[in-house]
């Protein structure tokens, strides 16, 4: 088994795409950039705008005409399933459907960029009628100081 990612969205999901990869890399499961090496794809979903929306759907909709295995995370995946994907939902879950039992672990690379992201909090506590991370990402809420500071 082979899993390349499509990220779409904020800085957010696109630390939570390289999460997906150290830990299945950790976890011996081959990770490729080549959607045509993949079995499964990861689509790393926003649910912000409705561009970003629809453009999700159509990347879901295009590896599944391919005959792979899609795999839907992100801010849509959270608030709804993703009509098409094999499975919608949290980081935790995807990493469940690929049969990895999950450790915190320090991001490994960025790929192409120069510059790393260290996610120092998750969720959101501002109640903004038109945005939706409340409600798929939660509260606010910070990671531990010496998970930060390792990573």
């Amino acid at each position: 088994m082979k899993v390349a990612f499509i990220t779409f969205g904020c800085k957010t999901n696109q630390y939570d795409t390289e999460y997906l990869r150290t830990v299945l890399r950790t976890s011996g499961i081959p990770v490729t950039d080549s959607l045509e090496e993949a079995d499964t794809v990861v689509v790393n979903t926003c649910f912000v705008t409705h561009k970003a929306e629809r453009d999700a759907r159509k990347a879901v909709n295009r590896m599944k005409r391919l005959g792979k295995r899609v795999l839907a995370t992100g801010c849509m995946a959270r608030f709804m399933p993703v009509p098409g994907a094999d499975f919608s939902g949290d980081l935790e879950g995807v990493l469940q459907a690929l049969g990895v039992v999950s450790t915190a672990q320090p991001i490994t690379g960025f790929g192409s960029r120069t510059r790393a992201f260290v996610k120092i909090q998750e969720g959101c506590d501002f109640e903004c009628s038109y945005c939706v991370i409340r409600f798929t990402r939660g509260r606010s809420r910070s990671r531990p100081l010496p998970d930060i500071l390792q990573e």
